[in-house]
């Protein structure tokens, strides 16, 4: 059951990165169509599902996506046989596949943010981008980032994690990181926003790893 949740959000990343390519290059929703008749000899039993895309790919742009992307049990069917994957080669493929990586990532950030409640700005001040530009990311995930950006981004996923593991209950998470805190200089998210995450990692390691039990230890 979860390898299959797992692999249906992987297909709904993947659909919204092949859709914002399609927005700029409409020849991908050309390739796809041209790929339903070998489809259709070839899996006659999904012939409703090739039928549907069909009529998809000659919607107007946003009807189409707004298809593709439905959160219904239509829209994971569509998704689970694509002709837009017949449509790339190899390495057009690796390509999209590297962005869904970073666009996933880029959501466990901001999941993390919501979390936390750190605000726009702070998010803006951690990634070292303009507030627009993150604000941009939770409705078109970024084509690219920089290994510094990534590695900050990264510290608050990490953060988050961390503090859920302590502090089961929402409220002390955010109060902690607001908190003057005995092993730290100044607020926790003062050292996140002056990029000092290296002092939050190391302390909040220690205090997971001293609270890890005999069932939290793989087994060799």
């Amino acid at each position: 059951m979860q390898d299959r949740l797992q692999a249906e959000d992987r297909n709904l990343f993947l659909h919204r990165v092949i859709l914002d390519e399609a927005s700029r290059h409409a020849s991908l929703i050309e390739r796809a169509l041209a790929e339903l008749p070998r489809l259709r000899t070839e899996r006659p039993r999904l012939a409703k599902v090739w039928e549907r895309w069909a009529e998809l790919l000659v919607l107007p742009f946003d009807e189409m996506a707004a298809g593709v992307l439905s959160m219904d049990a239509d829209g994971g069917l569509l998704r689970a046989n694509s002709p837009f994957l017949m449509a790339l080669d190899a390495s057009e493929r690796n390509a999209l596949w590297q962005r869904v990586g970073l666009q996933q990532f880029t959501a466990f950030f901001l999941m993390a943010c919501d979390d936390l409640a750190v605000d726009l700005d702070e998010q803006a001040l951690i990634a070292g981008l303009e507030p627009e530009v993150v604000a941009g990311w939770r409705l078109v995930p970024p084509r690219s980032i920089s290994g510094a950006t990534l590695e900050r981004l990264k510290d608050v996923v990490g953060l988050q994690r961390a503090l859920a593991r302590l502090y089961p209950d929402q409220d002390l998470r955010r109060t902690w990181l607001r908190s003057a805190v005995d092993s730290f200089p100044a607020p926790p998210i003062r050292l996140l926003l002056t990029d000092q995450a290296g002092m939050l990692r190391e302390v909040l390691t220690a205090a997971v790893q001293s609270r890890l039990g005999p069932d939290d230890v793989p087994s060799h």
